[in-house]
């Protein structure tokens, strides 16, 4: 998970040179301001619907392995198609230290398409969730209120998609909340760890959207008291999702922890809130159906 501005300003000369072969964009250390103009340049090159929608399956099946690892794959993870994928495009990058990766920048184009949010890949599915669910799931993952406000900085739902996917995604691939998405490299002390050895995965993910209350039911048969509260709490306040799991359930309960870690995404009709609580369905991320291991 990188963003090419940062790469840009780590990577060195030598790394500004490949990227100027790979784009025909030059770039200069001289001139920070280049770099914007290397963004703006790749981003408005491709209609980036069509281009995911035409893809040959085999350039599809890197691009999917890529975004199953949350963008990025390792020196040690490297393929020989994934090497002739990156030569290929000119949006896909090699790392400065090894390995290759999607740009972060790219994924907020990606969010928006209706090609990918099909797929029901996470960063689309956390794009579209209203802002002020997004920032309860933010809340939820926070030990404390400046840890929350440390997080729900950003005023619009693409950023604190992006915030949000940084997060889940490190937890999800790495177990590790050490990469906070500012560029700051201290550990994230202040998040919610998922407890080591705690038995909070479903019997299965679902991979398309079903109910939520029977799906609940289905994988966690010993806690349908613990459901019908949450239901019934939602219909008596109408207050958001995340809230309202944060609010029933205790912080060590399964379904709390499905939710906090994204390997569930509840999706959360637009109009009457209330009235539509019972129809609200849910669908696991395909990173999540690629990293966790179900019971």
């Amino acid at each position: 998970m990188y963003p090419l501005m940062d790469m840009l300003t780590l990577g060195g000369s030598e790394y500004l040179r490949y990227i100027g072969r790979k784009t025909k964009y030059i770039l200069s250390t001289d001139h920070p301001r280049s770099a914007d103009g290397l963004w703006k340049m790749l981003a408005g090159s491709y209609d980036w619907d069509d281009l995911y929608t035409n893809m040959e399956e085999g350039d599809k099946a890197c691009l999917h392995t890529l975004l199953e690892m949350f963008g990025f794959l390792m020196p040690d993870e490297l393929t020989p198609e994934i090497i002739e994928f990156e030569k290929r495009h000119t949006w896909v990058f090699r790392h400065p230290n090894g390995g290759v990766f999607i740009p972060l920048e790219l994924l907020k184009i990606f969010m928006r398409l209706p090609s990918f949010q099909k797929d029901f890949w996470l960063f689309t599915l956390l794009y579209k969730l209203r802002l002020k669910e997004q920032k309860n799931l933010a809340s939820l993952i926070s030990r404390d209120f400046e840890a929350q406000i440390s997080i729900s900085l950003e005023q619009n739902d693409l950023d604190m998609a992006l915030v949000l996917y940084i997060y889940l995604g490190h937890q999800m691939r790495y177990d590790s909340l050490s990469f906070p998405p500012r560029g700051n490299k201290a550990k994230l002390h202040y998040l919610y760890r998922l407890p080591e050895h705690f038995d909070y995965a479903p019997v299965y993910l679902p991979d398309h959207p079903v109910v939520l209350w029977d799906y609940l039911k289905e994988v966690f048969p010993r806690y349908h008291q613990d459901i019908d509260n949450l239901y019934n709490h939602l219909r008596e306040t109408a207050i958001s999702f995340y809230r309202a799991v944060g609010v029933v359930l205790d912080p060590t309960h399964p379904i709390l922890l499905a939710f906090q870690s994204g390997i569930l995404i509840p999706l959360i009709p637009k109009g009457v809130y209330p009235d539509r609580i019972h129809a609200l369905k849910v669908v696991a991320p395909k990173e999540a159906q690629k990293h966790v291991q179900c019971n």
